[in-house]
């Protein structure tokens, strides 16, 4: 799925000032597929609820988005996930084509596992 090389060097949050929306879409729907997929169906649902409930008057920015997923995702994991997939180009060498949303949670599962296990040992 990765076309243009810049995709692999701009991280998915500055997508907009790029004016990359037609990609962010892509992705964006990605990354809702898999913390669906994720964590789960009740999890997402409490995550995207609760964080409607709680923005819906003031708005908010994408790093208050991860923020709240991680802090109610109920799953420290979730923080590798997150962070790579808004703040770095990285998620992009996991999408290839012929990736189905199951291919991207394995990947994301094992890479999160070792960035939880070094950032713990770090503290």
């Amino acid at each position: 799925m990765v076309r243009l090389p810049a995709l692999k060097e701009i991280p998915f949050s500055e997508y907009g000032n790029r004016e990359m929306t037609g990609t962010s879409y892509t992705y964006g729907a990605m990354f809702f597929a898999t913390l669906y997929c994720w964590p789960g169906e009740e999890t997402f649902h409490k995550i995207i609820g609760g964080f409607y409930r709680q923005y819906y008057k003031s708005g908010a920015s994408t790093r208050t988005f991860t923020d709240y997923c991680i802090c109610h995702g109920k799953n420290e994991r979730l923080q590798a996930f997150s962070e790579d997939w808004m703040y770095t180009a990285n998620f992009t060498r996991y999408i290839v084509p012929g990736s189905t949303i199951d291919d991207i949670i394995a990947v994301f599962k094992k890479y999160a596992a070792s960035y939880f296990s070094k950032n713990k040992s770090s503290n």
